[in-house]
């Protein structure tokens, strides 16, 4: 039986040994190299943000306390205003590249603020 008549009724047709070791020596690097690609690109939906938290207290006591305004303002401009309830607790998220500054405020206390330059912070942090 000829070679064409063999590949027309299913047989498969002799793979020289020079493609099979071509594909041998490559197939690992092909996948070394996308599993590599892979590594390097972000994955979406894991964007990375500052994750600002704590609890205002007062001062002598350590009491937490309730009422406080806290203000974020981004690169000048006011982006946010939450006040604390009964626990002092407050919570922000802040992006890189950008310089914050947060005041804390309530009528009968001086008011606090904290700058926080977040515009050198790399696009892959080196911490884990």
């Amino acid at each position: 039986m000829a070679f064409a008549q063999r590949c027309r009724n299913g047989a498969k047709a002799p793979v020289p040994i020079r493609v099979l070791l071509v594909k041998m020596l490559f197939q690992p690097l092909r996948t070394l190299v996308i599993c590599g690609v892979l590594l390097l690109v972000p994955k979406p939906g894991h964007a990375f943000y500052i994750h600002l938290h704590g609890i205002v207290t007062e001062h002598f006591s350590g009491d937490a306390m309730k009422g406080v305004q806290i203000r974020l303002v981004k690169d000048s401009i006011d982006r946010e205003t939450i006040i604390t309830t009964g626990n002092g607790k407050y919570e922000l998220y802040l992006e890189r590249g950008y310089n914050y500054q947060i005041w804390f405020h309530r009528s009968d206390l001086v008011t606090k603020h904290v700058a926080i330059d977040a515009r050198e912070i790399p696009l892959f942090p080196d911490v884990p």
